[in-house]
Formats: structure tokens, C-alpha cells, sequence
């Protein structure tokens, strides 16, 4: 029995991978740790938690 709440999948589109997109490009209030903050980790995906976790 799964016991975890399903993981939403975000409506923002992935950047093309032949470009860098950047943490500091993106507006405060959609930067992955901020959302963590206001929205919780449901929100987030597994790799953007596990970025946070790593700090990177």
C-alpha cells in the first residue's frame, strides 16, 4: 500500500537542454526552495528536493 500522496507534475515546460537555465534567472517566488517553503515538498519534484538537500 502506497503511502505517500501522488506527486504532482509541474505545468512549467523543462528549458532546452542546449541551454543553461539557472536558479538566479528564474523569479523569487518560483525558485524551488522558496516553494518548498510556501508550499511544502508535495509540490516539488523528487529532483528539485533532492537538489535542495545537496544545495546545489
Amino acid at each position: 500500500m502506497n503511502e505517500y500522496p501522488p506527486v504532482k507534475q509541474s505545468d512549467r515546460a523543462a528549458p532546452p537542454h542546449d541551454s543553461p537555465y539557472m536558479i538566479a534567472d528564474m523569479p523569487l517566488t518560483e525558485r524551488p526552495r522558496e516553494r518548498l517553503l510556501r508550499d511544502g515538498p508535495a509540490a516539488l519534484s523528487n529532483s528539485e528536493l533532492l537538489a535542495i538537500l545537496l544545495r546545489t
